[in-house]
This record gives C-alpha cells, structure tokens and sequence, in this order.
C-alpha cells in the first residue's frame, strides 16, 4: 500500500495496522473485559444491595452489559457461529445496543439537568 501524506509517499504502512488475532490486544480486550464485567458485579451486588432487590433496570442493564461483551468478544475473535448468525438476531443484538446506549445518554442527561436546575450550586434532585 502506498499511502501520500503532506506530499511524502509512506510505504510499509502496512506494518502499522492493528490486527484483531494479536495475542497482545486479545489479552488487552479481555482484560479490559473482565475488569468492567467484575466492577459492574461489584456496584450491583455491593452497594446498590443486590441490584436494588430486584430492580428491573439494573438487572437489564446486567444482562445488557453479559450479551455486549460476549457478542463483542466473540466478533472480535471472528468466531464463525456468531458472524453467520440468522438476521433477525443480529437485529435483536444491535437494538440491545441502541437501547443501552440511549439509556446511559438518557441517564447524562437527566443528571446535568438536576445538576443545572438548582438554585443554588449543590441543589439535587431529593
């Protein structure tokens, strides 16, 4: 591949790119992975008191966080199970995605609103 960059021919920027089967970002991904999954079980069972006994966001939001990264992982591993799944889980997949995410913009923006919408700097929502 010849890449031009500010009028210079780059050759070799091949060697730069990241590759999804290097044991190094695998091992990263994963631990990265398991350190979120385990802060998230911690939060949940700890001081939230067992999910907020029974709370159904949070237990979503537990399920939510599992199927993410077990569907990222295993698109990360190329594992062929999963790239030829039938459409409509993939469908099914992806909405879980949309909805965490607007759940967590929702939540932001919930929050600056109480924030801002003090009298004074320290007012809250209760």
């Amino acid at each position: 591949m010849n890449l031009i960059v500010g009028g210079e021919s780059m050759e070799g920027i091949d060697d730069f790119e990241v590759d999804g089967s290097n044991p190094f970002y695998i091992g990263l991904w994963f631990t990265l992975l398991a350190m979120g999954c385990m802060s998230h079980i911690y939060i949940m069972a700890g001081p939230l008191v067992g999910w907020a006994e029974g709370n159904f966001v949070l237990l979503f939001s537990t399920f939510s966080l599992a199927a993410q990264s077990t569907f990222a992982s295993f698109l990360m591993l190329e594992y062929d199970g999963y790239l030829f799944l039938p459409y409509w889980m993939r469908i099914v997949v992806q909405v879980l995605a949309y909805t965490a995410v607007v759940y967590w913009f929702g939540g932001l923006i919930s929050e600056m609103v109480l924030l801002l919408g003090g009298e004074e700097p320290f007012d809250t929502a209760s």
